[in-house]
């Protein structure tokens, strides 16, 4: 749709993300007293480990071997780019984990946090990007994040923990797209800059 109607790729992540902050207009959960500290705290350990536990693919991700890095973007594409990929995550933690589980967990309780991640694993199977680049690995990872930021909100309700918990997972897209602003930098030619 963007390109028939050629609107700008930031206005394309508010509209596209825009669904997932629907529900908090509409519904009111209350699931008692929020523990912050706790739950960024507990975000922050479980994001590290998560991170650390994919080292060998996160490695490859953001080396030469994938060729995304190559891209060549300027200032303006860096800046949409990154609030895009930080409002997909903040949009969908509000989505799959306040929404969900806030919702579900007076009915099924702590089955909430795994119906949860079977709607965020299948919302990421039917995108079109994902049926190209992510494997069976992939959505492996997506059940043990969406389980693991699951349970962070089922037991301290700190959407915050749960945001920096996929933020620090999704690092390696950030510093792939901090590479591709980087290679903008660089001159012409000097892209492979391993023999200077």
């Amino acid at each position: 749709m963007r390109k028939n109607i050629q609107y700008s790729m930031f206005l394309h992540a508010l509209l596209y993300y825009s669904a997932l902050f629907l529900p908090l207009v509409v519904i009111n959960i209350e699931m008692g007293s929020t523990q912050n500290f706790t739950g960024i705290s507990i975000g922050i350990v479980v994001g590290i480990l998560l991170i650390i536990s994919n080292y060998k693919h996160n490695i490859k991700y953001i080396s030469s071997k994938n060729y995304i890095i190559f891209n060549n973007i300027d200032l303006k594409e860096f800046s949409i780019q990154i609030f895009s990929d930080s409002y997909s995550v903040i949009g969908e933690e509000f989505f799959y984990r306040y929404f969900l589980i806030g919702f579900m967990y007076k009915n099924i309780g702590i089955y909430a946090v795994f119906l949860s991640t079977i709607v965020f694993i299948y919302s990421h199977f039917i995108s079109r990007w994902a049926n190209v680049t992510f494997n069976f690995r992939s959505y492996f990872y997506h059940g043990i994040t969406g389980i693991s930021f699951g349970l962070i909100f089922f037991y301290t309700k700190s959407i915050l923990g749960c945001i920096l918990a996929h933020l620090i997972f999704n690092m390696p897209q950030f510093i792939v797209i901090y590479k591709g602003y980087k290679n903008s930098k660089k001159k012409p030619g000097m892209i492979f800059d391993d023999y200077i």
